[in-house]
């Protein structure tokens, strides 16, 4: 049960967890999750959000939730309130933690930690079958509750034991956005290894980030690309020294060689893991350690991960048959229970049966090699233009085998394909439109090619692209 496994954990003597401005020691961490959990224990069943200043507090009434056998959804303090409205309202919330001074729906009851006043006085044992809801936005848009049941959580979580283990002491730092479910991955790592737990409160601040890491000593971190990118900057703009991690995780988004090069080079000695999964899957569903792989910084592309032993999958090509390269489908235990509104005995999109199981359509383009999978683009990266099929991951890789550019990205406007990138040294867009008519036909390369300053990032850590597009 997940209610043991936090038991487990909180039980555990010399664990922190901290955040920019307070750290709580063990004894700390169970006199706080009791009096949270006395506040809970008195609500009756049904999913709880969570409405708090990203800080400690946030940490610490996930695991009271979870202790308590509960369900929870987490909501972002900074998200309109209209927002917050439309995902209370599909979760069909009852009980919101906050200390946020806003008036919602009166439906809502609003359980303020500090004033510690309820109504109801229950106090009952609660057995949700479900451990949380993310949502995610779908092709329209419309926000989509992702339900991830305790027994899917446990699965990864028992994954990681076996795979992600490791006897020493270790303070992870928690970088992702709180509604991203890198942060579920995190906390699954955290119980796996029972270790001290501290949390950014911008996730955007990597100078705030970097004091952190130093502070607190932190040896271990899972994050987008992106992020660990600036990291590795900041702390050469600072002059400080290679940092000594045990583990640092990438997910979220595409790693390639020239940032593993980068960070292999400033973590010393560290286990640098490469993660993949849809949210739908419950966060990750291949890995690889990729400082393991000999002459893994020669490859092409690095290797997005090995299967685990306990799902299923399938690639199938563009005719729906068995093969090495295709979209990829996966199938097991840690399936999701289906979006907020239907389950998943229900064969909709995006389940698929074969063969009397259900799969998972990830939309997503792999390479099967060697039991290693690699990541080629997503279903939807294969654009048409000009009567043309083509892969923007293929063009955006080669161009950034020139040394001096940092990144490199297409994106179609109105029937033009175009070009953006950002770089080490300047270089002129003349030579890289010639550099790729030396390598793809005329409808592959670039109407226009942008040298900006840099990308445009939402709060997951991924290319924005509305805002990017303002280029042109």
């Amino acid at each position: 049960m997940l209610s043991n496994i936090v038991e487990n954990f909180i039980s555990k003597k010399n664990i922190f967890i901290g955040d920019k401005t307070k750290v709580l020691n063990s004894i700390k961490i169970n006199e706080k999750i009791k009096e949270i959990l006395n506040i809970i224990n008195t609500i009756d069943d049904g999913v709880v959000g969570i409405l708090l200043p990203r800080n400690i507090n946030y940490i610490l009434v996930i695991l009271a939730l979870w202790k308590s056998g509960r369900a929870f959804v987490p909501l972002n303090y900074n998200w309109p309130k209209k927002y917050s409205d439309l995902i209370i309202k599909k979760s069909k919330i009852k009980y919101l933690i906050t200390d946020k001074k806003i008036i919602f729906n009166k439906r809502i009851q609003l359980i303020d930690l500090e004033k510690k006043k309820i109504k109801k006085k229950i106090r009952k044992k609660i057995r949700n079958n479900i451990a949380y809801i993310i949502f995610t936005s779908g092709s329209t848009g419309e926000p989509k509750g992702v339900q991830i049941s305790n027994g899917a959580f446990i699965t990864y979580l028992n994954w990681v034991k076996k795979n992600q283990k490791t006897g020493k002491n270790l303070n992870h730092l928690i970088t992702g956005e709180i509604t991203f479910d890198i942060v579920l991955a995190d906390l699954a790592f955290i119980l796996a290894n029972r270790c001290s737990i501290f949390i950014t409160d911008d996730p955007k601040n990597v100078f705030n980030t970097l004091d952190l890491i130093i502070k607190y000593k932190i040896n271990s971190i899972y994050c987008v690309p992106s992020l660990i990118d600036k990291i590795v900057d900041a702390a050469k703009a600072l002059s400080i020294n290679p940092l000594k991690f045990e583990f640092v995780f990438c997910g979220g988004d595409i790693f390639k060689i020239k940032l593993f090069k980068k960070i292999k080079k400033f973590f010393k000695g560290t286990k640098i893991f490469n993660m993949y999964g849809p949210t739908e899957c419950t966060m990750n569903t291949l890995g690889v350690e990729l400082t393991k792989i000999k002459n893994v910084a020669n490859y092409k592309y690095l290797p997005t991960g090995y299967e685990f032993k306990h799902l299923d999958y399938l690639i199938l090509n563009e005719k729906n048959k068995k093969d090495v390269q295709g979209e990829l489908l996966i199938g097991g235990k840690q399936l999701m229970d289906g979006y907020l509104g239907s389950n998943r005995n229900n064969l909709i999109n995006p389940f698929i049966e074969i063969n009397k199981k259900l799969y998972y359509r990830t939309g997503d383009i792999f390479k099967k090699r060697k039991k290693l999978l690699y990541f080629i683009g997503r279903k939807n990266q294969i654009h048409k233009l000009s009567g043309f099929r083509f892969n923007f991951s293929y063009i955006e890789n080669y161009v950034e085998k020139i040394q001096s550019i940092k990144e490199f990205k297409l994106y179609i406007n109105k029937e033009n394909l175009y070009g953006f990138y950002t770089c080490y040294k300047i270089v002129e867009n003349d030579f890289l439109i010639n550099f790729l008519k030396k390598k793809f036909p005329n409808f592959m390369i670039p109407k226009k090619i942008f040298r900006i300053k840099k990308f445009p990032y939402n709060n997951r850590g991924k290319i924005n692209y509305k805002l990017l597009i303002k280029e042109i």
